[in-house]
């Protein structure tokens, strides 16, 4: 029987693809750093991530606050300050915030009965995104490329 055979030598695939896992968390690490970042421009710029102004304060916010603060969410910097990521496992990272009122302002709350008008009618919270739900502004998406790119490269060219 006539035959070819080919024998290839796949050392340098397997160690490009071994340095590759072994970039895993620090890439998620990165990844997540875009996020937190981008939650912290929302706070700075009291803007949605992507970049729609958030509704003003109401004028009892304003009468209740302390001092002379009227910087939305960032009446004592709680919320702004617990944004954080966390491994969930090897392969994932996790963006958020344990404080406990985070997903009503996120969100909204219609009903809000925390703070009723004088007449005792609910005063709505509207909501002030802070964390990209719907997707990432381009140049975070970018960035987000950017960080894997450099990784695959790394990887591949053993850097």
């Amino acid at each position: 029987m006539t035959g070819v055979s080919v024998d290839i030598d796949d050392r340098q695939v397997k160690e490009a693809l071994s340095r590759l896992i072994g970039q895993v968390r620090p890439v998620l690490d990165k990844l997540a750093k875009v996020v937190v970042t981008r939650a912290d421009l929302s706070f700075r710029g009291q803007q949605s991530p992507d970049g729609a102004p958030w509704q003003k304060l109401s004028d009892a916010t304003l009468r209740r606050r302390r001092g002379s603060s009227a910087q939305i969410l960032k009446d004592t910097g709680r919320l702004a300050s617990s944004i954080s990521a966390q491994p969930a496992s090897a392969h994932e990272v996790i963006v958020g915030t344990n404080v406990e009122y985070a997903a009503v302002h996120q969100f909204g709350n219609p009903a809000n009965r925390m703070y009723n008008t004088p007449r005792g009618n609910p005063a709505p919270i509207p909501p002030r995104p802070f964390l990209p739900t719907d997707g990432l502004p381009d140049e975070d998406r970018d960035a987000m490329i950017d960080i894997i790119s450099r990784a695959l490269m790394e990887a591949v060219h053993g850097g």
